[in-house]
């Protein structure tokens, strides 16, 4: 190696290692149901360099118990289930996410699903001054929606008001604690509005309705922060957006992202110049609100009519048997 040579090698070190040191490590926060190796199915939007763990629902339960079975029944499914360690968002997940930040190093916060609610949660509680940005991914704005979701879906009321929805979805996920406060609801006590925010969810996404992102798109908006994107997918499962249709999509929006907030990019997706397509009208995403709104209550009356239509034809089928046996 001749001595400029040599020269250009370390100079293209230095170049290097300056770029890394500049680069914030990106802190992979993965949903329920799985663990930390869901950052696997990420690795074309996770930079350099990156760090994944896990919550505690990914744990082994202890002992032998029902909630030990459920989890081995599950896990065999490549599922982990530990209902005893689900906080949902909250509580120990916060505590998780806490232990893997030094104080003294830049991250970026990359959250799919619970990981997004449990990250937005962590800023509003910790408002921590090293976090350079923040990933959402097919995220809840409120956790216990899904309760509602559910009464709407099947056209039947069994928990009208919030606080016994709240008790239902305890029920289900025994760590939820009581009188947690929504991610959507936490966005106005974050005080770094500069926090580039970047949201990404799949208009087919069954697991969690792409209602949430735009009430957190609104919700970020309305807490002044101002660097703001929301990225409406045509079509994503749950979890898998980047092994879908629209993962290239997904990915030009991304690394759009990563280059116009100077952190390291790939330049084969960063081709979006303008990312003011990705930052619709408040007034245009609050009327989508409200549209929703509309299609879920007309859906649930569609149901609740079909139920009792349903029940109409059991009793009348039921009384017809008893007195056919009556007179025979």
């Amino acid at each position: 190696m001749t001595q400029r040579s040599l020269r250009m090698f370390i100079i293209f070190i230095m170049i290097s290692s300056a770029a890394c040191a500049h680069q914030p490590i990106t802190l992979f926060c993965h949903g329920i149901v799985d663990t930390s190796k869901q950052a696997d199915r990420y690795t074309n939007g996770l930079q350099e360099p990156k760090k994944s763990f896990d919550f505690p629902d990914a744990a082994i339960p202890e002992g032998y118990n029902l909630n030990n079975l459920i989890f081995t029944a599950c896990n065999f499914f490549g599922k982990p289930v530990n209902r005893n360690a689900m906080y949902m968002g909250h509580d120990q997940d916060i505590v998780t996410l806490e232990q893997q930040i030094k104080p003294d190093i830049n991250y970026i916060l990359y959250g799919v699903s619970r990981g997004g609610f449990a990250a937005i949660t962590y800023l509003a509680e910790k408002n921590p001054e090293n976090i350079q940005a923040l990933i959402i991914d097919s995220a809840p704005a409120n956790i216990i929606s899904a309760v509602d979701e559910f009464q709407h879906a099947i056209g039947y009321k069994f928990a009208e008001d919030k606080k016994t929805q709240e008790y239902v979805f305890n029920y289900l996920f025994p760590a939820y604690v009581i009188n947690s406060k929504p991610s959507v609801e936490n966005i106005a006590n974050i005080t770094n509005k500069n926090l580039p925010v970047f949201i990404v969810h799949a208009k087919t996404d069954t697991r969690v309705h792409i209602r949430s992102a735009w009430q957190l798109y609104v919700a970020f908006l309305q807490a002044g922060f101002t660097s703001v994107y929301l990225i409406e997918l045509d079509q994503g499962k749950h979890a898998y957006y980047m092994q879908g249709p629209d993962s290239e999509k997904y990915l030009q929006a991304l690394h759009s992202f990563y280059k116009k907030h100077n952190f390291n990019y790939d330049s084969t997706f960063a081709t979006i110049d303008n990312l003011e397509i990705f930052q619709p009208d408040i007034d245009d995403i609050l009327k989508k609100i409200t549209a929703d709104k509309h299609d879920m209550q007309k859906n649930y009356e569609q149901q609740k009519s079909y139920n009792g239509i349903i029940l109409s034809c059991l009793t009348i089928v039921t009384a017809a048997i008893l007195i056919a046996q009556r007179n025979l």
